[in-house]
């Protein structure tokens, strides 16, 4: 990951709190009057324009009554249309700020506006505009309109949502955008290529979000316009860290609301091809093993990835210590990368769409359910619903079985065949207590009103602190690391999990990670 990746990261990352959704659907309104002006424009990488904007349209409920919505856009594109690969990422803006901190959007917001395109972030410009991707995201959340108006910082004043449900139609909008630019587009730019598809991207919050959307099966209800030539409004979607939660817009303040009834399992057929890919932070303390297809049966069209020894907020997303949000004293975040299947996934879902070569076969980590004694967060929370947690069973390495497994892990390929190169125990999700026994987590004193961001950081306790025999053992020279790493990252490209032209850096990035004392020895 580059240097400004990494920083753009860092004020980013805590939007990636689990918050959790679900609700009516709501009417299904309809739109006319659809246009997007645009009202700046600068160069970004090679031979790619990034435009602001305002889309506005009106809308006409089935209830009879109707209504309006002006809303911000940002678009990426390039400007040479041969180089468009005929898809588009919708990225959900992640506004989960505005749902935790009731100083978000005010003055007083030190992350101001803490709007956080998280699809942008996680699969990265170099990554988007490599592979020709048409690239935008929208205000559709009233609740920040409305936060910021009453704050004074709402920069223009004509910025508006009438109803919290209208937001489904203002993501629908921005979708057919993108199928007509050059039609609905004024401005002094160029438009961009029109998308033959459109990929919808959301992450915790908007993943939740992008859920429902499916569930609630608007993805074809509100496919009305002839844009939609296959009478959906995303040919295809990732959601990413719901565990099993839908978020639901409704219209009455403040305009959301969460659950897990009516969530679980597969997507329905009939919304579309559908990738859930849940960190184990999200199967273990948010229900992500609900989202599993029922009964473990493949379902056309649906893929769920679950990601061993992974964490919701990694460090690459945001260094939890370094902002004050986790004590010294507390076992480190858990770093491993998770943005490479994200990646992959991207890609998966587009060959899929153009009836390709289809995804992997769902890939989900081993262990059991547990009740606990009451909820897992306490009243006042808004998890207060969850009274499972899920304990995965772990291999020999300390760390949990089964699942997406990318090098941080070891992976039994053969009888006398294993790749991977740990530094020592990665969990999902962070306790008090020792984070390498395997039922840690029931003794977990958690609080969603104070602990949410850390929780959802994952632990890493290596092995010099308990074992110091062990990496003596894995990695007698510094070479025997370096290989384990690549091997473990040449399996997962044949699996499908990362792409084959990641396998490089991610080699590079563990050899970053091999400072850890004591663990492997020095190169040369």
């Amino acid at each position: 990951m580059s240097t400004e990746r990494r920083n753009r990261c860092l004020c980013v990352a805590l939007a990636l709190a689990l918050l959790a959704p679900a609700a009516s659907a709501g009417n299904a309104p309809r739109t006319s009057d659809l246009r997007l002006e645009a009202s700046a424009a600068r160069p970004i990488g090679s031979g790619y324009l990034e435009v602001a904007g305002v889309m506005s349209g009106t809308v006409a409920r089935d209830d009879g009554s109707g209504g309006a919505y002006r809303v911000p856009v940002t678009l990426a594109y390039p400007t040479d249309a041969a180089r468009c690969n005929g898809t588009a990422v919708l990225d959900v803006l992640n506004s989960v700020f505005y749902e935790t901190f009731e100083v978000a959007g005010t003055g007083s917001d030190p992350f101001f506006p803490s709007l956080f395109p998280v699809g942008r972030l996680v699969l990265g410009d170099d990554f988007l505009q490599a592979r020709g991707y048409v690239y935008a995201h929208v205000q559709w959340n009233k609740l920040v309109l409305e936060r910021q108006r009453a704050a004074g910082t709402l920069p223009d004043p004509t910025l508006r949502i009438d109803r919290g449900t209208d937001g489904y139609v203002v993501l629908r909008d921005l979708s057919d955008f993108l199928r007509r630019p050059a039609v609905l587009l004024s401005g002094p730019v160029p438009a961009p290529c029109a998308a033959g598809d459109v990929i919808g991207f959301g992450y915790s919050q908007t993943g939740m979000l992008l859920r429902r959307f499916y569930f609630a099966r608007l993805n074809t209800a509100l496919a009305r316009s002839p844009s939609f030539d296959d009478g959906l409004v995303f040919e295809a979607s990732l959601h990413g860290g719901p565990g099993s939660r839908c978020r639901a817009l409704t219209d009455k303040g403040p305009w959301f609301a969460y659950r897990f009834q009516g969530c679980a399992g597969a997507t329905p057929v009939s919304q579309g091809r559908a990738i859930t890919i849940n960190t184990e932070t999200d199967v273990q303390i948010i229900n992500g093993w609900r989202a599993r297809p029922e009964n473990g049966s493949p379902i056309s069209g649906y893929r769920v990835y679950e990601l061993a020894a992974m964490a919701h907020i990694p460090t690459p997303l945001l260094p939890l210590e370094l902002v004050g949000l986790r004590p010294s004293t507390q076992a480190a975040q858990n770093y491993a990368d998770s943005f490479p299947v994200f990646r992959a996934a991207i890609e998966h879902l587009r060959a899929w769409i153009d009836g390709g070569e289809r995804p992997p076969d769902s890939a989900v980590i081993r262990g059991e359910v547990a009740r606990i004694d009451g909820a897992l967060f306490d009243a006042g929370s808004w998890g207060s619903d969850n009274s499972f947690v899920f304990v995965p069973r772990t291999g020999e390495d300390g760390n949990a079985l089964g699942g997406v497994r990318l090098p941080h892990v070891r992976t039994q390929l053969r009888r006398h065949l294993t790749v991977g190169a740990p530094l020592g125990v990665y969990r999902g999700t962070h306790c008090d207590n020792d984070p390498t026994e395997r039922g840690f987590i029931l003794e977990c004193q958690l609080s969603g009103n104070t602990s949410i961001y850390t929780m959802a950081g994952g632990t890493f306790t290596p092995y010099a602190d308990f074992d110091p025999g062990r990496c003596a053992d894995l990695y007698p020279t510094h070479g025997s690391y370096s290989e384990a790493v690549e091997r473990a990252a040449e399996h997962a490209a044949v699996a499908g999990w990362i792409l084959p032209a990641e396998i490089d850096a991610i080699v590079a990035l563990a050899e970053q990670a091999s400072e850890w004392p004591g663990c492997v020895p020095e190169a040369g």
